[in-house]
């Protein structure tokens, strides 16, 4: 998952570096509310 990001990173180069990261920590977000949500 991680290497494919990177290479992802790689080819679109570091211009779509910000909206990537936007993406993760959105998602990441997510997961943790739900997970916070399932196991409470």
């Amino acid at each position: 998952m991680v290497h494919h990001l990177i290479l992802n990173l790689r080819t679109y180069g570091t211009a779509s570096l910000s909206h990537e990261l936007f993406l993760i920590i959105a998602f990441g977000e997510l997961l943790i509310k739900s997970v916070h949500v399932r196991f409470i």
